[in-house]
Order: C-alpha cells, then sequence, then structure tokens
C-alpha cells in the first residue's frame, strides 16, 4: 500500500471521528513525525478546542491539507503532549491514528 493511500485512510478516519463528536466535545490534533505539533485557532492556540460548528469547519479544513510530511515516526513526544493538554475537569481519550 502506498504512503498516499495510508495517509488519505487516516485522514478519513480522523474526519469521521471529529465528524461524530458530541455537542459539548474538546479536541485536538496533533501531528507528529520526526517533529508534532497541534492544531490551533486564532480563538485558541492552547492545543484544546471546544467543539462547534466553526471549530469543526476548521478542523475538516485542517485534515483535508494534512500530508505525510513530517519524517520520522516519533510517536513519545507527541503522547506526552497530548497526555498533558489541560482538559479541566473532563475525562480524557485519546486517539492514535497512523499510516504507518
Amino acid at each position: 500500500m502506498s504512503i498516499d493511500n495510508r495517509i488519505s485512510i487516516a485522514k478519513e478516519a480522523l474526519r469521521l471521528f471529529i465528524q461524530s463528536l458530541p455537542a459539548g466535545s474538546q479536541f485536538s490534533i496533533i501531528s507528529f513525525g520526526s517533529d508534532f505539533s497541534a492544531m490551533s485557532t486564532k480563538y485558541n492556540t492552547s492545543g484544546v478546542i471546544d467543539y462547534n460548528d466553526q471549530t469543526k469547519e476548521h478542523a475538516l479544513k485542517h485534515i483535508k491539507n494534512m500530508g505525510a510530511d513530517f519524517g520520522g515516526t516519533d510517536i513519545l513526544s507527541p503522547m506526552v503532549s497530548a497526555c498533558t493538554l489541560d482538559c479541566g475537569d473532563r475525562q480524557k481519550r485519546i486517539f492514535l491514528l497512523t499510516d504507518g
């Protein structure tokens, strides 16, 4: 299976996850490889984003533009980052999607 096909499958799974979030949720999208970065919006740069129609559309555009361009596969650093994101008193769930 080619890298382009694998990243397409991961992106589609992420798109379905985002569209399936219940109202009132919070989410974050962390892209990773040799380095990692969290998606932010102009309203929230902390990495944890309130889910609403506007942020859902922003996330879907972000996903559409994602590529397998981070090199490597360092999973530990982004997982540590995800585990330390402040979600207040909400229960945190982490879903790891990879094209590898």
